[in-house]
């Protein structure tokens, strides 16, 4: 089996990890993965250790995807040294690669799995089906477009909220539950143990509110603990206007924006503490590693995000009040065995329930399901199943 794992920018650099996970277990089963990505992006050192990696263009014409098609196979045939190109499967991560996915999928005659790793992202797959179900414009260079509901499609969801979001929405997808996985470390990290406290702040910043309140609680918190030192992902930091908090609160000289901290995973795992204030319903195996290695997790409470359980793998922080951040950070960092029997649950929980083999094995049954005979092709809109 042939598969292209095709990213967006995000996913690219946010979740390179994972994609390297995934894409060295292909191979040890036997799948032949190629990676690509969009041109312009720096290749993680994560990525391409046992595939092609193959840069592709986004145009910035609402259906310049189409013809950037062409180049990008172009390209892929001559990686390949193939005169015939032949996938199996295209894997498409990232909302924005959707599209790219379903059209290479198109040409090549390929099944299409798109990962659905967020509920926001549900409400996309009608247009993206609608847009399968168009076939237009012409095949070209010998390329034989799709007769209408040829494509055959499966969506993997990481995790039973955005799986039953999908159910709820009555797309008719076939969804293959596939929770992201991770390696778990065998004993947990002793943590807070040390003369200074290194706690990581994490995720996009998309709920700055949080974040600020988050940031204010750890100043707040420092009074009465070790020294703690601060290392915030420079994203999270511009959008929720850390530096000018830093300022104002005087601790600048504790607090460290580092680009492209999911990326710097070395650093993030070293930490005695992570803060996660994000609560958008978005997946981000960061988090997952910090459980795998033990490291206590506060966390803003999101309803979308399944791995966050009160109490058993993070103390989840309801309202984003810098007074709530600092009572839960408080009580770990003054607390050592708090802290470690909080991370030694987490990581308990990571082992059980996002094992990277497991993922693996979800993922090639989605495979499994595009590339048997047997599977039907999944009927458009105004087909009947």
């Amino acid at each position: 089996m042939r598969v292209l794992i095709i990213a967006d920018a995000l996913f690219s650099t946010r979740e390179a990890a994972m994609l390297g996970r995934l894409e060295v277990g292909l191979a040890d089963e036997g799948v032949r993965p190629l990676v690509a990505i969009p041109a312009g992006t720096e290749v993680p050192d994560q990525v391409g250790r046992m595939a092609p990696v193959i840069a592709y263009e986004r145009s910035p014409l609402p259906l310049g995807w189409r013809f950037a098609v062409r180049p990008f196979l172009r390209e892929l045939r001559d990686v390949l040294d193939e005169s015939e190109l032949r996938l199996d499967v295209v894997h498409a991560f990232g909302g924005s690669a959707w599209r790219f996915g379903l059209e290479i999928a198109r040409q090549l005659d390929a099944g299409l799995t798109l990962e659905v790793w967020r509920t926001g992202l549900v409400d996309r797959l009608r247009g993206v089906k609608r847009l399968a179900h168009h076939s237009g414009h012409e095949a070209r260079d010998g390329e034989r477009d799709r007769e209408r509901g040829e494509i055959p499609l499966v969506l993997t969801a990481p995790d039973r909220v955005v799986e039953r979001a999908i159910a709820d929405a009555g797309i008719g997808i076939p969804t293959v539950l596939a929770p992201w996985g991770v390696h778990a470390a065998a004993e947990p990290r002793a943590v807070c143990g040390g003369s200074t406290i290194g706690v990581i702040l994490a995720g996009g910043g998309r709920d700055p509110h949080h974040a600020a309140a988050a940031f204010e609680g750890w100043v707040r918190s420092i009074e009465g603990s070790k020294p703690m030192l601060l290392f915030a992902d420079a994203k999270l930091a511009e959008r929720a206007g850390l530096w000018k908090l830093a300022g104002a609160f005087g601790v600048r000289d504790r607090v460290s924006l580092v680009d492209d901290l999911e990326l710097r995973r070395d650093l993030a795992l070293r930490a005695d503490l992570m803060l996660h204030p994000d609560a958008r319903g978005e997946r981000r195996t960061l988090v997952l590693d910090a459980m795998a290695v033990g490291i206590p997790i506060v966390a803003a409470e999101d309803a979308a995000a399944d791995e966050l359980i009160d109490g058993r793998t993070a103390r989840l922080v309801r309202t984003p009040q810098a007074e709530a951040w600092r009572a839960a950070i408080s009580a770990l960092v003054t607390d050592p065995t708090a802290a470690r029997t909080l991370g030694a649950s987490a990581l308990a929980y990571a082992r059980e329930h996002h094992r990277a083999s497991a993922h693996l094995a979800a993922t090639i049954g989605a495979y499994e399901r595009l590339t048997l005979a047997e599977q039907a092709p999944v009927p458009w809109p105004g087909e009947t199943s």
